[in-house]
């Protein structure tokens, strides 16, 4: 499976601010994301393998109010993810 995902830019409240000094109203950037997966299934045992954010995309998808202080919150990197399992 391959999963390709876009979303574009908006505004992150109602105020349609597009920028403000405490940083927790304004634009989110538009950004793109790329997914992989496979799996693979042999008698009772099944492997799944993957790739999430594959081109190691930088966004973020909200803008924080409290902890760990107003600003945005950024998105997870590039990450690998490997299951070997058992159906019974």
């Amino acid at each position: 499976n391959v999963q390709f995902g876009y979303v574009k830019e908006h505004f992150s409240d109602a105020s349609n601010a597009i920028l403000t000094p405490s940083a927790i109203e304004g634009i989110i950037p538009s950004y793109h994301t790329l997914d992989w997966s496979l799996q693979f299934k042999k008698g009772w045992y099944v492997l799944d393998a993957g790739v999430n954010n594959m081109l190691d995309a930088h966004y973020f998808t909200r803008r924080a109010t409290g902890y760990p202080g107003p600003g945005i919150i950024p998105s997870d990197g590039r990450s690998f993810y490997f299951t070997l399992g058992i159906e019974l």
